[in-house]
């Protein structure tokens, strides 16, 4: 087993998949430096509210060497920031397995974002991921 850490940065855009905005897809692109992994990330969540200030989420990030799987550990929190118009956000992810160098992925991501009005979503996310 080995045990490989990284950073990404992300950039992407949160859409509403209901009438109600209770759920909605995030999208974006991010890049990792310093890592075996190291290139471009796609990332792709599904965002579900549970309350005013907090949510759980599942997705996938997409890199050269395969996709890697996640879902929050308990939930995220979303509260205004100081600055008018931009919200503030962290949440715990764990990997639950995926696809390519990821097969059999475990571990965990802790990620530190802000929203826009705009619902631009900007990312930092620091991880450590463990693979068979």
């Amino acid at each position: 087993m080995t045990v490989e850490r990284f950073t990404l940065a992300l950039r992407g855009k949160a859409t509403p998949e209901d009438d109600m905005g209770e759920v909605m897809l995030v999208e974006g692109m991010g890049l990792i430096t310093e890592s075996t992994f190291a290139g471009a990330v796609r990332f792709q969540g599904r965002v579900e509210t549970e309350s005013e200030s907090s949510f759980r989420e599942t997705g996938e990030l997409d890199m050269a060497a395969g996709k890697v799987f996640f879902e929050s550990d308990g939930s995220g929190t979303l509260v205004p920031s100081p600055v008018d118009g931009l919200q503030l956000g962290r949440v715990c992810w764990r990997f639950i397995g995926g696809t390519g160098a990821f097969d059999g992925a475990s571990g965990q991501m802790v990620s530190n974002f802000t929203v826009s009005e705009e619902a631009v979503v900007e990312d930092a996310i620091a991880a450590i991921i463990f693979l068979t």
